[in-house]
């Protein structure tokens, strides 16, 4: 079995969790998520099976969308309604055009530290063991991106929201600093993974769902391996370019009709999809970097 599974993940499991039914209910070993989902959160969780584990990272990088629910006024020590309050404020109430012009802020690429509560390692432990323990240590920031910030709606206590954003992203910091922006405390509420690059909730399947289908049953609701990463151009070869690339080998630039920029492609010969490769400008080749046929 290979290719890509759309799970959604249902409340109170980990993603690893959904790694762990899915081994069982298989048989399949070579298996892996494309990127955390906290316990309460759910769903989208594309799970990679056989050889397309290896593009886990490039499933990420085609962003995210996600959905939630936030409350003003608290904050607490996990930044979302599972952990314990540790701080208070009375303001609460904001017009509409004030919480969009701050939303409206984030939008672009900014610095963000990952949570105390998140599977970010330091010194090789987790946050989340380090913050159960009592401890806190500094985070360094990261670079992430924010595509779209926007309310949804208003509720007396806070707001639902939308958020599309790049692989890294941590939903609860970002609400957090919303809140510091409006000059009080912001705790995620609710949150629902909504779409991961081409994988979308409408036609995700529960895990609970999953655990009950036979072997055959999820192979059959696998997408190829190829389309999986649709962001990335194709490249059509000959048959014997083709074989080269298979083999391991590259191809000169002037053994190319066309020659292709220093990008990633998605490339295919008469017999298939072969794997993702890449032109090398400097060395005037063309070189695989993940083989998958």
């Amino acid at each position: 079995m290979e290719g890509v599974l759309n799970v959604f993940k249902e409340e109170d499991m980990t993603s690893h969790d959904v790694v762990a039914i899915l081994r069982g209910t298989t048989g399949q070993r070579r298996m892996g998520h494309t990127g955390t989902l906290d316990p309460q959160v759910t769903g989208v969780l594309p799970i990679c099976l056989g050889r397309a584990t290896k593009l886990a990272d490039y499933i990420s990088e085609q962003g995210k969308t996600y959905e939630g629910s936030l409350v003003f006024g608290i904050r607490t020590d996990t930044l979302d309604l599972g952990g314990e309050i540790t701080e208070r404020s009375d303001q609460t109430r904001f017009s509409p055009e004030e919480i969009r012009r701050a939303m409206k802020a984030f939008i672009g690429t900014i610095q963000q530290v990952p949570p105390m509560y998140s599977a970010v390692q330091v010194q090789g432990q987790r946050l989340y063991d380090l913050a159960r323990q009592g401890k806190k240590v500094e985070r360094k920031a990261r670079e992430v991106t924010i595509y779209d910030f926007s309310p949804t709606a208003f509720h007396e206590e806070g707001l639902d929201f939308t958020c599309s954003c790049s692989k890294g992203t941590y939903i609860r910091t970002l609400v957090d600093d919303l809140g510091k922006a409006l000059g009080t405390w912001a705790t995620t509420s609710r949150l629902v993974r909504t779409r991961v690059g081409p994988f979308s909730i409408d036609r995700a399947v529960p895990i609970s769902r999953l655990r009950t289908m036979n072997r055959e049953e999820i192979a059959s609701l696998l997408l190829p391996m190829d389309q999986s990463i649709p962001h990335l151009p194709i490249l059509d070869l000959g048959s014997s370019e083709g074989k080269v690339l298979r083999l391991g080998g590259f191809i000169r630039q002037s053994q190319l009709a066309d020659s292709p920029p220093d990008k990633l492609y998605r490339i295919y010969d008469p017999q298939g999809f072969i794997g993702l490769g890449y032109f090398d400008g400097e060395k005037e080749r063309l070189r695989m970097k993940k083989v998958l046929a």
